[in-house]
């Protein structure tokens, strides 16, 4: 019995649970990049 649920829970941590970070942690990168390409426009001082 605890062979068993040792099993199904090793399962879901190395393998369900570390999507859910790296989608979190992807969504607010691009966030991220989003924001500072507004906020860091190209200039152009040739003149």
């Amino acid at each position: 019995n605890y062979a068993i649920a040792f099993q199904i829970f090793f399962l879901v941590i190395t393998c369900a649970f570390p999507p859910i970070p790296m989608g979190v942690f992807g969504a607010l990168a691009i966030f991220n990049v989003k924001r500072l390409r507004k906020q860091a426009s190209p200039q152009n001082n040739d003149a």
